[in-house]
């Protein structure tokens, strides 16, 4: 026997529930709790062992999920919890399911529909077919189901400086500002530089990380932008032989900086810095990095920078190249 306490609320389930669960070897306990303090002490009260908790998303509202649940579980440390959410799943967005999976480790997810059918119902208690949250539609009689986009690709951009004071983290808030005025979306810039000066930043659609606990999947799925601080990673010689690696220097951080689509690289145009940039084109492994996605922006272009830039964009920075390249991106991105 399969004992199970059900609070759905003003959710639809019919009279005949009680025949059908009787033929599956199913007993409810107990179901139609008043608020949550009601569904505890009752909860807390049963002579019972509870196998299975089904529950109505809409009637946690305003209720500590967290707290509701360990309270649950220390009473019921082997209860399945089974979440019921009214109507269908592309109701839905994303962070509503996903957050009782990561957040309180509840992955049995349901949804009424019309209303919820009787042997459906049975299956989901008796650890049947459960709905598979991360599937975007599933097809039910009557439901109005949508046209599921393709999901829209983050932007993203790095900002390297060769030297140290060329502007780098300048350069990274004009860019987030100029994405956010121009393509009218959720833009963040994120700060790896390990000076914390962009916590002193402020623009309009702009978020500034500073922080170093940063889920940069989830930050790129909500953002329609990215715009990384990467600072100065190298102290690299005039005659561009790599001396040592800076403290912001990180493999994993300089991984994410060649896989953005846009890739800026600052640098002084005198000759005791220009000479910095040898150092990538003359090491093996950057050598073979570089290719159109960088750019090098200089304080002017100096008369000389002709036989490298057949290699690499080099550019001034009052030169439109950047802006340029980011309506390419976005254009592509959004299908123009």
């Amino acid at each position: 026997m399969i004992n199970v306490v059900i609070w759905l609320g003003k959710i639809k389930y019919s009279a005949d529930l009680a025949i059908v669960f009787a033929r599956n070897n199913i007993r409810i306990v107990d179901e139609n709790f008043e608020n949550t303090d009601d569904f505890i002490d009752r909860f807390d009260a049963l002579d019972a062992n509870v196998d299975v908790l089904v529950i109505a998303d809409a009637l946690l509202l305003g209720t500590d999920r967290k707290k509701l649940f360990q309270r649950i579980r220390q009473i019921e440390p082997n209860i399945r919890i089974v979440i019921v959410f009214p109507g269908y799943r592309n109701q839905y967005i994303e962070d509503q399911i996903s957050e009782y999976k990561n957040v309180y480790g509840i992955s049995d997810i349901i949804y009424e529909g019309n209303r919820l059918d009787e042997d459906y119902f049975a299956d989901v208690i008796k650890k049947g077919y459960i709905y598979d949250y991360e599937v975007n539609v599933y097809d039910e009689p009557g439901e109005e189901t949508r046209v599921i986009l393709p999901e829209k690709k983050c932007i993203s951009i790095g900002i390297l400086g060769f030297t140290h004071g060329c502007g780098v983290t300048n350069e990274v808030i004009n860019t987030a500002g100029y994405i956010s005025i121009t393509q009218n979306g959720n833009v963040k810039a994120i700060d790896f530089s390990g000076t914390g000066n962009l916590r002193f930043a402020k623009t309009k659609g702009v978020t500034y990380i500073v922080h170093s606990d940063i889920d940069i999947a989830r930050i790129r799925k909500t953002s329609k932008a990215v715009v990384y601080d990467f600072g100065t990673p190298f102290n690299i010689s005039s005659k561009g032989k790599l001396l040592s690696y800076n403290e912001c220097y990180d493999e994993e951080k300089m991984k994410l900086f060649r896989e953005c689509d846009l890739k800026v690289c600052k640098c002084f145009s005198d000759s005791w810095h220009i000479g910095k940039m040898k150092y990538f084109l003359n090491d093996k492994f950057w050598s073979r990095e570089i290719d159109d996605s960088y750019i090098i922006l200089l304080d002017k272009v100096p008369r000389d920078s002709q036989n490298l830039s057949s290699r690499i964009n080099i550019c001034g920075r009052n030169d439109t190249v950047l802006t340029d390249r980011l309506a390419v991106l976005f254009s592509v991105k959004d299908g123009e």
